[in-house]
């Protein structure tokens, strides 16, 4: 499928379906369904319990309150297909008494000039005497999320997290406009037994909605539950089962393994596709790349993160 195919498929399925469930990706707010981070990216998404970077944002927020230091990353999706483009910022700085982090967000997906058709009343789409769809104009699809989190230290062995999230949809063109926003929240929670075990739970996405002029579409929850244990030659592995709303489980398995702590390699699978990924670190920078199978297109990945 061509992109200006895909196009005008998403044009056609954007006036046949209407803002109620609309979104570029399939449904409202799939954009956040997007892994952030090319690291955890590369492990599969299998990040939930091991949340230990600037991430934990997306993945888990009560991973942040054990950062000791300031953390800024920038992602970028360099290939996505499809005229699909996205980015993701994050950065997270520890309280003053080192048992609590606050951390920030912003993500933004777009798809540019998606042909802009018409319905007819029996569910047809307008077309000329030829029977060809009539482009009636274009049309930009713009998600954006911005987040607050916040985490802390419990006890020793448990921390808890939340994130507060503002949604904004913009699919308007010359001739309609069509945007809505909308809140939701994220709350997560870090078990470490031991130094090498950790576990975790998130649920994300909880009482989210987007509200458009002619109704509200509300995005599905989802509950997280990983593991991550650090064994033989520190190899790292994880293990999420991330529950969706209405759509069924999704398993996510990873694993990592740093040289002397500036190398890494990390492969994982999610819902049966494979990914890998590799970093390297330079005094405060660390650079990550991931790639991931997809239905649609794969993807390729890039982070710089910044520690200070």
């Amino acid at each position: 499928m061509k992109p200006s195919t895909w196009g005008l498929f998403v044009g056609l399925v954007v006036l046949s379906i209407g803002p109620r469930t609309l979104s570029a990706q399939g449904e409202p707010g799939a954009f956040l369904n997007l892994m952030r981070g090319a690291r955890p990216m590369g492990m599969g998404g299998a990040f939930t319990a091991l949340a230990d970077d600037v991430n934990a944002v997306y993945f888990n927020p009560a991973g942040i309150s054990a950062i000791p230091h300031k953390e800024l990353t920038f992602t970028h999706l360099p290939e996505m297909g499809f005229d699909r483009k996205a980015n993701f910022v994050a950065f997270s700085f520890p309280g003053s008494a080192g048992d609590s982090a606050w951390g920030f967000s912003y993500s933004r997906l777009t798809i540019d000039g998606i042909p802009e058709t018409r319905i007819n009343p029996n569910g047809t789409p307008v077309t000329d005497a030829a029977g060809n769809v009539i482009i009636f104009g274009l049309f930009d699809d713009v998600e954006e999320a911005a987040t607050v989190s916040y985490g802390w230290k419990q006890t020793d062995q448990i921390r808890i997290g939340a994130t507060a999230r503002l949604l904004h949809q913009d699919f308007s063109s010359s001739s309609t406009d069509n945007s809505g926003s909308g809140i939701g929240m994220d709350l997560g929670a870090l078990y470490q037994p031991t130094e090498d075990v950790r576990i975790g739970l998130a649920l994300k996405d909880m009482f989210e909605s987007i509200r458009f002029d002619s109704g509200s579409a509300e995005i599905p929850l989802k509950i997280a539950i990983g593991a991550a244990v650090r064994g033989y030659k520190h190899i790292v592995y994880a293990l999420d089962i991330e529950t969706v709303e209405g759509r069924g489980t999704n398993l996510r398995i990873g694993l990592e393994k740093w040289w002397q702590k500036h190398y890494a390699a990390r492969a994982g699978l999610s819902d049966g596709k494979f990914a890998a990924g590799v970093s390297a670190k330079f005094d405060a920078f660390q650079f990550d790349y991931a790639f991931k199978q997809q239905d649609l297109s794969d993807e390729n990945r890039l982070s710089l993160t910044y520690r200070f």
